[in-house]
């Protein structure tokens, strides 16, 4: 299967992780690195992870409190990951993508 990144998916990641470096001068990379391996293990198998809500799947990161929503395109072969959040804060950002 391909990927795509929504857009806004690309922003929510910048900014999260320049915040996280804020916070602590590693957080941002560490945060990056976590990103990239979730999505390698997503694609590795991106049915693994139930549907919630809708056909909207989600990977919760495990060093850091942020979920990536994601949806799978069988039909194109694709999966389109929608948004990065932190799980505390807009916890419906992206639901409508």
């Amino acid at each position: 299967m391909n990927r795509w990144f929504h857009p806004a998916f690309e922003v929510e990641l910048i900014e999260a992780a320049r915040y996280l470096e804020h916070q602590r001068g590693d957080f941002g990379r560490q945060f990056l690195n976590e990103v990239e391996a979730a999505i390698g293990t997503i694609m590795e198998a991106p049915a693994r992870w139930r549907p919630w809500p809708g056909d909207i799947r989600r990977f919760l990161l495990s060093s850091f409190r942020y979920t990536i929503r994601y949806r799978i395109r069988r039909d194109e072969g694709l999966v389109e990951f929608l948004s990065i959040v932190h799980t505390s804060r807009q916890p419906n950002t992206g639901a409508d993508r």
